[in-house]
C-alpha cells in the first residue's frame, strides 16, 4: 500500500490488552527529508503513542498515559536507503520485571538494542497501561491523528496482535543474502 497524507485508521470495537501486544509491518521509505508518522494512536496531549521517522532519518517511538511518559526511544541507526524494505516489529509486554524487556524494537529480525541501540531511551514502569489497543481512540497507519506528517513510501503486511509480545520470526523471515 502506498500512503501519502491519507491515513488508514481502525478503532477496536472493544478494548484489548493494553499491556501486551505486537505491531509488525514492512515499509520502504520514499521521502528522507520530513518527519513521517508510521502509526499513531491519540486521545489527547496526555494520552498518545506513536512511531515515526525524524527529519534526521532516525526511528522515534514515544508514549504517554495520563500525562506520564511510558516510553521514549530514538535509534542510533539511520534509515536513509529509499530502496530498502525494513521489517519493523514493536513487541510490548509491560508486565515484564526487567524494564528493557518491556519494549522491544526489532529491525529486519534483530533487536535494535543489540545493534547500536538508542541515542535516547526511557522505559515504562512495570504493568503500565499504554494508549494503544483501546476502543477509546483509533490507531492511525501512515499519518498522525490529524492526517499530518504523512508517511511517504510503501507499507505492507501491517499487523497488530492483541495479547502477545511476539518475535519477528512469527511474521516471516528476513533473507540476509538477498535482502
Amino acid at each position: 500500500m502506498a500512503v501519502g497524507t491519507v491515513a488508514i485508521s481502525r478503532t477496536p470495537v472493544a478494548t484489548g490488552n493494553r499491556k501486551t501486544y505486537t505491531l509488525s509491518y514492512w515499509l520502504k521509505r520514499g521521502d528522507l527529508t520530513n518527519i513521517q508518522q508510521i502509526w499513531n494512536c491519540y486521545d489527547s496531549s496526555s494520552d498518545y503513542m506513536y512511531m515515526r521517522f525524524t527529519a534526521a532519518n532516525e526511528l522515534y517511538l514515544e508514549s504517554k498515559t495520563g500525562g506520564a511518559a511510558n516510553i521514549g526511544f530514538t535509534t542510533n541507526r539511520l534509515f536513509q536507503d529509499p530502496g530498502a524494505w525494513y521489517h519493523i516489529v514493536l513487541a510490548v509486554d509491560t508486565a515484564q520485571s526487567v524494564s528493557t524487556n518491556r519494549w522491544k524494537v526489532y529491525i529486519n529480525g534483530v533487536d535494535e538494542a543489540d545493534t547500536g541501540g538508542y541515542s535516547a531511551s526511557d522505559y515504562s514502569s512495570q504493568d503500565v497501561l499504554t494508549p494503544a489497543n483501546t476502543d477509546t481512540f483509533a490507531l492511525y497507519i501512515g499519518a498522525d491523528h490529524n492526517t499530518a506528517q504523512g508517511f511517504n513510501g510503501e507499507m505492507s503486511h501491517v499487523q497488530m496482535v492483541d495479547g502477545l509480545a511476539l518475535a519477528p520470526t512469527e511474521f516471516g523471515e528476513f533473507d540476509s543474502t538477498s535482502g
